[in-house]
């Protein structure tokens, strides 16, 4: 997560507290790492205009894994900048809880009072993902930005929001899990599937054979009765082959 506020005012005025349904609290303010950066947006997006549309293979998928959870360098790195990267891990209980963070002396009774210039809890979001670590597996909060007014109000009211300044985040754990398994086919499998499909295409071309030899059955014959009908043929006449009397003498003569 990127703030847009130095990391020596986030280290000195931001409280990062976790509260579970079981009524246990702890705070983790040492349990993330923080480096100065620039604040930059990049391609994030509001969360009711984030896309969730993603496209992506199995193998894909199973390759990532492998490589495990690594969180990458701070870009660009900037020990003294205005804004301050937070990242890190830490194990919560398979409970209902909130994730809190908050300003000190706003939300929570606090000794220290953070002053109302340094409240900036404008965010962008890299990754915020729960459990096992699995890549490609699609975050509602991943990749969102939310970035907070600024309003000056210069008439009398008597009613006021009520809000606390902070960043809450209500999550739930349900009983279900997902579980993706590689499996290749073996050679023998593969000759056996092979062979299926060598004889589905068979008899389906015998099938297609049959059925066009009883169309042209139905339909020649009928075609060739129709052009007897229309042209009548008279057989030719036969002619036996009659031997020369000349060839006959000769013979007899020769003899």
């Amino acid at each position: 997560m990127r703030s847009p506020r130095p990391c020596r005012a986030t280290n000195n005025d931001l409280s990062v507290d976790i509260k579970d349904a079981v009524g246990d609290r702890m705070y983790m303010n040492l349990e993330f790492k923080k480096e100065g950066t620039t604040f930059e947006i990049g391609d994030a997006k509001r969360i009711d205009h984030s896309d969730s549309k993603l496209e992506v293979s199995t193998s894909q998928i199973l390759h990532a894994s492998r490589k495990g959870q690594s969180f990458g360098k701070t870009r660009p790195l900037v020990p003294d900048g205005p804004a301050c990267r937070i990242y890190g891990n830490t194990k919560v209980k398979k409970v209902t809880g909130n994730l809190h963070i908050t300003t000190l002396g706003h939300g929570y009774l606090s000794w220290e009072h953070t002053d109302h210039k340094l409240m900036n809890l404008s965010h962008v979001i890299t990754e915020f993902s729960f459990g096992q670590f699995f890549p490609k597996i699609v975050q509602p909060l991943d990749n969102s930005v939310e970035l907070t007014d600024k309003l000056t109000d210069m008439s009398r009211v008597i009613e006021h929001n009520q809000g606390i300044p902070g960043l809450f985040f209500k999550y739930d754990m349900e009983p279900m899990s997902l579980t993706l398994h590689e499996r290749r086919t073996s050679l023998i499998q593969f000759l056996v599937r092979l062979a299926g499909m060598v004889g589905g295409i068979v008899v389906c071309t015998g099938w297609t054979f049959r059925v066009v030899d009883r169309l042209v059955q139905k339909v020649v014959p009928g075609m060739v009765e129709e052009n007897e009908r229309a042209e009548p043929y008279s057989p030719l006449p036969i002619v036996s082959p009659q031997a020369s009397s000349s060839k006959t003498n000769f013979r007899r003569a020769y003899t």
